[in-house]
């Protein structure tokens, strides 16, 4: 394996789109499910599912399953209400005005919305500002402030100018002390501490536009386009394991993330190099409940509400000096709320 790989086995899955319809104070009702090599005629479908009187909501979901038996990810691919044009344009102007933002933020969005969708990159942040859309609709009165923080990071000048770069924020988890986990609780419970891991961290990744890599065995690798999103995404996990840890009968879920901002190959649904190495490594250098970032992750994240402490300056494998690390003060929130 070449110097810049870290060993990992790769992760297969399958992708597919499955149709579901609603009327006016029904149920959802499953009409169709396509494979990925059919998506267009899963969108024509779903676009013809709407035009339909009788339904009043009509969402296409993306499930990506995997044969390992790990729970299947699903993402919003399209759902109804959604405009095209002026039309289109002036909604979101007039969302962006309603939660409070300035109706000039709108514009980079709109003008650029057709174009960005068909980047992975930005489509990302696409469908997330849908989905918190939907869930407003369907009475989360909460989900309509999810766009301000979208929206600002889509129109991060300083975000912007990392993505034109190529520059990605690598994040790796990894569950502290498994070899005993599995001694202690049979291979049974840890693996139910493993699929507890696994939810927690894959419900936080499309919440802040990142999105999964692989797994490593005892923890999950994954990249976003935004380093203010992936520091935010990494606290909620935190405060979600703590959560779960908060409650006795529960075995004890202790985690410790590593964050990195650079530069990386992109191969096969994978990436290589000295920045991901450098994440992994920064992850290996925390503790239990711990999230620590490189300065260049947290010069990324200025002028967002994130607590960082310095950590220290560890040396790090194959560089010559040490590496600056900086604490994310991730329970400053929750103590706040009491």
């Amino acid at each position: 394996m070449g110097a810049n790989k870290l060993a990992a086995p790769k992760i297969v899955y399958k992708t597919s789109f499955v149709l579901y319809c609603r009327a006016s104070g029904g149920d959802w009702v499953e009409k169709g499910e396509w494979q990925e090599a059919q998506e267009q005629d899963a969108l024509a479908t779903a676009h013809a599912s709407d035009d339909e009187s009788q339904w009043q909501t009509v969402r296409l979901i993306n499930v990506r399953t995997y044969p390992d038996g790990r729970a299947p990810q699903e993402t919003i691919a399209w759902m109804t209400g959604i405009p095209k044009g002026a039309e289109r344009n002036g909604m979101i102007t007039e969302a962006i005005f309603a939660i409070g933002t300035k109706k000039k933020m709108a514009g980079p969005f709109c003008e650029k919305f057709e174009e960005d969708e068909k980047d992975s990159k930005s489509k990302s942040m696409i469908d997330a500002g849908r989905s918190a859309m939907q869930q407003f609709i369907d009475g989360d009165a909460q989900a309509f402030g999810q766009l301000r923080s979208i929206l600002e990071a889509f129109t991060s000048n300083k975000a912007a100018k990392a993505s034109a770069q190529g520059v990605v924020i690598v994040m790796f988890t990894d569950l502290v002390g498994s070899t005993k986990m599995t001694e202690e609780l049979g291979d049974l419970g840890a693996q139910q501490v493993v699929r507890t891991h696994n939810a927690i961290v894959r419900n936080a990744l499309p919440a802040y536009h990142g999105r999964e890599v692989k797994h490593t065995g005892d923890g999950i690798m994954a990249v976003y386009y935004n380093a203010a999103n992936a520091v935010a995404s990494t606290m909620v996990m935190q405060q979600e394991f703590a959560k779960k840890n908060s409650i006795p009968s529960n075995p004890p879920v202790r985690v410790r993330i590593g964050l990195n901002a650079g530069q990386a190959v992109e191969e096969e649904n994978d990436y290589f190099g000295t920045t991901v190495q450098l994440s992994a490594r920064v992850c290996d250098k925390a503790n239990a409940d711990q999230i620590f970032v490189t300065q260049s992750a947290r010069d990324l994240s200025t002028g967002h509400s994130i607590q960082f402490k310095p950590a220290g300056d560890f040396a790090m494998k194959g560089i010559f000096q040490p590496v600056p690390v900086f604490e994310v003060a991730w329970n400053a929130q929750m103590q706040a709320a009491g």
